[in-house]
């Protein structure tokens, strides 16, 4: 039989046999194989409890590629020297493509540096947690990583010293970095001909400093930093960046004004509770192009009659305050290519849009729905609901999903629930003719719901999950997907036909059940929900 026709698997079992210059040989051989050579096989040398044994280090015959150590309980010179042997046979027998070290003393990270600086040079993604037992600012490290493309840079010790060794990485691959060095005194890593960066993570603008190709990021990432925007005029442009997320900052008025450097930003996302109130005003005029406004626990204002937003996608408001002012008019926002709103109801209600007809996904999380104008969202096609029951009365519940009447896409979560809240199944089928996905959660549903409900010519997936159904006819075979867990039910099933030997598959049992017809995990289900990262949907 052909190699080509060989199942990974067993390849990757036949590769575990080759040494380290064979791996590096066969990879040049055709491209399947190279993307077998890439598959990721780990291995932890030390942990919280124990060292790998060096005789089964020696013995084993298997690739490893991802080596993580725990340094926390490496104190004595005996455990160092035992680390040490293994590191040297892992150097002599395996090629290094990722590497975690958890919890180093930084002057323990040097020697590591210099004994291992040549099995180092394969490395591709590099993590990093550090603490500081001694003042090490006069060390300098230089390290040539030719093939790092991510790298982590943590810096976690506050008891003992904040001055750190210099450490220049060059590493001319890189593309992702994330830096956490807020309580140092100086920037402890600087960059060196890092032209493919991508995406940068920083704890501290300081560190942004040392970035010297700035045109080339396109994320960004900053947080718990007073003034994050005093590097961005002048020495530091990001040319290239398409989105910025700004979390635990001060963002004033006068960094609102500064993000008009970013000529190319679509995503902006600001997660705080300590900054001022953002001005939606100010934020429309220094980022027209705009696709992407999250905003999380912030408060924020407008100053302008109408908001405009030509490009503007998405816009989160979920978790965020408008500032209490005299005037409290609704706010105007023309965003005509809007597709997904998300935000509780009081946010929504105060959001008056000059075209309703470009929003296909509305995602509320709260108290009940409840607009001025009827049918407000009639193109409204994927609806999420996650409602906070303070009132017992379930047909809150239903006026709030029935001001959209051409749903197809369907979830209502419930919390706080202080009394049985039904659902009724007829009532579903007639009032949303285009439904193919309902998904509930922490209902109780009676025993018609379920012959009402598949009453629907359209309904093809159907959830139910932590709530309780009554006996009533099922027909579930018909549905493209069937999921239920830990759905209270009666424990005599006389009219559940449809389910077979796989009856007891959905008797209650004390730690629930769970009953699918298909492949169908919470894993797809959160797929198919997560319509602010996922578009198709919209269309």
């Amino acid at each position: 039989m052909a190699l080509d026709r060989v199942p990974p698997e067993v390849l990757q079992i036949i590769f575990d046999y080759l040494t380290k210059s064979e791996q590096l040989e066969k990879t040049q051989i055709t491209r399947r194989w190279n993307q077998l050579s890439f598959r990721k096989t780990h291995l932890v040398l030390a942990n919280a409890e124990q060292l790998i044994d060096e005789d089964i280090l020696g013995r084993t015959t298997r690739g490893y590629s991802c080596f993580s150590i725990d340094f926390k309980f490496i104190k004595k010179y005996e455990e160092e020297e035992e680390l040490r042997s293994r590191l040297a046979i892992c150097a002599n027998k395996f090629s290094l493509r990722s590497l975690n070290l958890y919890n180093i003393p930084t002057d323990t990270l040097i020697s590591f540096i210099h004994e291992h600086r040549d099995w180092l040079r394969s490395v591709t993604e590099l993590a990093i947690t550090a603490s500081n037992r001694v003042d090490l600012s006069n060390i300098e490290v230089k390290l040539e990583l030719p093939k790092l493309r991510k790298f982590r840079w943590v810096f976690i010790d506050r008891s003992g010293s904040s001055f750190l060794p210099s450490v220049t990485l060059r590493a001319p691959q890189l593309k992702e970095i994330d830096l956490n060095c807020y309580d140092s005194t100086h920037p402890s890593v600087v960059l060196e001909n890092a032209t493919r960066l991508e995406s940068l993570r920083v704890k501290g603008f300081k560190l942004i400093s040392n970035v010297i190709a700035a045109d080339s990021v396109m994320f960004l990432r900053i947080y718990e930093v007073d003034q994050p925007f005093e590097w961005c005029s002048e020495h530091i442009k990001f040319q290239r960046l398409g989105e910025l997320s700004i979390c635990a900052c001060n963002v004033n008025i006068q960094s609102q004004k500064l993000l008009s450097t970013l000529a190319n930003l679509q995503t902006l996302i600001i997660e705080s509770e300590k900054t001022n109130p953002i001005d939606l005003g100010i934020i429309a005029r220094a980022l027209p192009q705009l696709k992407e406004l999250r905003l999380s626990y912030a408060e924020w204002t407008y100053k302008s009659d109408v908001l405009s937003f030509p490009f503007l996608q998405i816009f989160d408001v979920h978790s965020s305050l408008r500032t209490q002012t005299t005037d409290d008019a609704p706010l105007s926002v023309n965003a005509p290519h809007l597709m997904v709103l998300k935000g509780t109801p009081k946010n929504i209600e105060q959001l008056e849009f000059t075209n309703f007809a470009t929003i296909k996904t509305l995602i509320a999380l709260g108290q009940y729905l409840n607009f001025r104008r009827p049918r407000l969202f009639g193109s409204v096609r994927n609806l999420y609901m996650e409602i906070t029951c303070h009132v017992p009365d379930q047909l809150l519940v239903t006026e709030s999903i029935h001001q959209f009447p051409n749903l197809t896409h369907l979830t209502v979560i419930l919390h706080n629930k202080q009394s049985p809240v039904n659902l009724s199944g007829n009532l579903i089928a007639i009032s949303f003719p285009n439904l193919r996905y309902l998904h509930l959660r922490y209902f109780d549903l009676d025993s018609d719901f379920m012959s009402g409900v598949l009453r629907s010519n359209t309904l093809s997936t159907l959830i139910l999950e932590e709530g309780s159904l009554a006996s009533g006819t099922i027909d579930v075979m018909r549905l493209e997907h069937f999921y239920m867990r830990n759905v209270k039910i009666p424990t005599s099933l006389d009219d559940f036909a449809d389910f077979g030997t796989l009856l007891k598959l959905v008797r209650p049992r004390p730690r629930g059940n769970k009953y699918s017809t298909k492949i169908l995990n919470e894993t797809f289900i959160k797929s198919r929900e997560e319509f602010l990262t996922d578009l198709q949907l919209c269309v």
